[in-house]
């Protein structure tokens, strides 16, 4: 039987309770870990995300100084030259050569400068000096030399090759020197950009736990962190075009994944064409995680196991002397003898001695008789004063038990092809439980044949127009039982001062009235406007089966009902409308009849306005 049908029917025992209370702890306790291991792992993800995003800042930042500063270099070498009033090639090589002392620090490769003729031979190094048989440059390894020539001063690269002179691998790169003069191409200087020296730079800005690499604009890997990922430009995918341009810093749609390496992020360089992407080895990763994580689950665990360890505890505590205690009464309603253990808890302590003392209190008891005769003389004058607010009581509840048939009728009309079964058992179950509510009832209202008793008017404002579309909800059920259509006219600011639930009620009785007893298809009309300057008239005009003449005069007592075929079919306790009279005169107001046998019919409320 389901955990529910025994909540309702009370059938659980504390050891159940404890079980259940046991499960439920459990259960906490283990939602609360992985919510709190959940939130742990995302801090961590976002930590990492973090002190990646500033990697990546760093290293782009370094790599832009580096090669802004080799820019500067070479404009200010080609500076020196153009302002040189004697530009023969013997001076020019000194300046080349003099300078390449200064800057051998720096990222440059083993032979530094060169300097190249328009006409693409090279005329003099800072190594060599001028050369006397100039050779030609190879162009189709320097592609830097087309951009550049079409732009002064910039500077300018190719992919990385190996440096004709000095043999190391070099980034290519350079700039064009105009002529002061004519401002033609006079001269380009070119310088080769040691990858090696730029690497180990750039690895002393970088955290060891961060792996970057350097691409240029179609996808040639500069340089990297880790030796293994040169072997992989093939692996390269396409889409990292999309992060060439646009933003300095972007979080990459997805991760690239290079061997043993995730990359997340991709810093645009703003003045020259580099990429850098900025990522992770996923072993240090890992590692990080298991150090970070693995204490925390296993503190949670440990704090879940100590809280739910103290108060399975104290529950058993505090379950062990009931089930005790509940033994000993049991055995004292039976004339058996009893043993209870002595408790150091001072409650526990208490009952044990109550419990021990029943006896005695039973022969008090026995002397109290003479008490218990007046008080149930005090519970017949209370049996009186239910009696007479039966009637009353018992019709507040009537409309809601006809209300929840309804719905459940309706919700079983809906379910009736569903395949989820326990929505299925739950609906019928709810309309029997109703069936069974209202036929007690229907019990008391025969046993008693209540008397209304006077009840005190809560005079309030009241919203017409809320009122009525609030209550008439109630009852469209039964209106769609016979598809039933209803239509309210309400006159705007329509307000009345009178007591909010009464006034409810009433309008749910007439409401109910005209759709329970009105034909299949039928129609409803609830039409509130002014009458004279200080009255307000509801008409309930409904295309029911309608009341013969004769019987209008009966409709308003209670416990009548009219006889007839329509009526027999429809639940009733001939109080509905023997209550709403009572409400509107209560109210100062009255209630008017005009029908029609097999036409319909029209209730008229008349009350007083605000």
């Amino acid at each position: 039987m389901p955990i529910w049908k025994h909540i309702r029917r009370g059938r659980f025992s504390l050891v159940q309770e404890y079980l259940y209370f046991t499960a439920a702890v459990l259960t906490i306790i283990v939602i609360s870990s992985i919510f709190l291991i959940f939130q742990t792992l995302q801090t961590f993800e976002q930590e990492r995300h973090k002190l990646l995003y500033q990697e990546a800042q760093k290293i782009q930042m370094f790599f832009d100084e580096r090669i802004m500063y080799i820019e500067h270099i070479l404009q200010f070498i080609g500076n020196k030259i153009t302002s040189d009033p004697d530009q023969s090639l013997k001076n020019i090589s000194d300046v080349i050569m003099t300078h390449r002392s200064n800057f051998n620090d720096e990222a440059f490769s083993w032979n530094m400068f060169t300097l190249i003729s328009p006409d693409l031979k090279v005329v003099a190094e800072s190594i060599n000096g001028m050369r006397i048989e100039p050779i030609k440059y190879e162009i189709e390894r320097r592609q830097w030399i087309l951009e550049a020539q079409n732009q002064f001063w910039k500077i300018k690269f190719s992919k990385p090759d190996i440096a004709m002179l000095s043999g190391d691998y070099v980034l290519p790169s350079g700039i064009s020197i105009p002529d002061q003069k004519t401002h033609k191409l006079s001269w380009y200087l070119a310088a080769g950009i040691s990858i090696e020296k730029i690497t180990a730079r750039l690895l002393k800005v970088a955290r060891d736990s961060a792996s970057f690499i350097v691409i240029d604009n179609k996808q040639n890997i500069i340089t990297s962190s880790e030796a293994e990922i040169f072997a992989m430009k093939e692996k390269l995918p396409s889409w990292l075009e999309q992060y060439s341009s646009g933003n300095t810093m972007q979080k990459m749609h997805r991760i690239l994944s290079l061997g043993k390496f995730d990359f997340i992020y991709a810093a645009h360089s703003e003045k020259y064409p580099f990429l850098i992407l900025v990522g992770q080895d996923r072993k240090i990763h890992h590692r990080q995680l298991r150090n970070e994580l693995l204490p925390r689950i296993l503190t949670y665990l440990g704090v879940g196991i100590i809280i739910a360890s103290v108060m399975l505890f104290m529950g058993y505590q505090v379950i062990r002397p009931l089930l005790v205690f509940g033994k000993a009464a049991d055995a004292i309603s039976k004339g058996q003898p009893i043993s209870i253990p002595k408790y150091q808890q001072r409650e526990l302590r208490l009952l044990g001695n109550q419990l021990e003392k029943i006896d005695s209190v039973t022969k008090d008891l026995r002397n109290k008789q003479t008490q218990l005769s007046k008080i149930n003389q005090e519970l017949q004058n209370a049996n009186s004063f239910i009696k007479s607010n039966m009637s009353f009581l018992s019709h507040e509840l009537t409309n809601p038990i006809s209300s929840i048939m309804g719905f459940a009728q309706l919700l079983n009309k809906k379910f009736k092809d569903s395949k989820d079964n326990d929505a299925k058992e739950y609906t019928n179950m709810i309309f029997k439980t109703a069936i069974h509510q209202n036929n007690q009832l229907n019990f008391f209202l025969r046993m008693f044949q209540f008397q209304e008793a006077r009840k005190k008017l809560e005079n309030k404002e009241i919203d017409l127009k809320q009122a009525i579309e609030w209550n008439v909800s109630m009852i469209r059920h039964h209106a769609k039982e016979k598809d039933v259509k209803i239509k309210i006219e309400v006159e705007p600011g329509l307000k009345i001062v009178g007591d909010e639930i009464m006034i409810g009620q009433l309008i749910q009785n007439l409401a109910a009235n005209a759709a329970k007893y009105n034909k299949q298809g039928g129609e409803i009309i609830i039409r509130a406007y002014s009458r004279y300057s200080n009255q307000v008239a509801i008409d309930f005009i409904d295309t029911g089966i309608g009341i013969a003449e004769d019987n209008i005069s009966k409709i308003f007592k209670k416990f009548i009902r009219i006889s007839n075929k329509e009526q027999k079919k429809t639940i009733g306790y001939g109080i509905g409308l023997a209550y709403a009279k009572r409400v509107a005169v209560l109210h100062g107001g009255k209630i008017l009849v005009r029908s029609k046998l097999g036409v319909g019919s029209v209730f008229t409320v008349i009350l007083h306005k605000s």
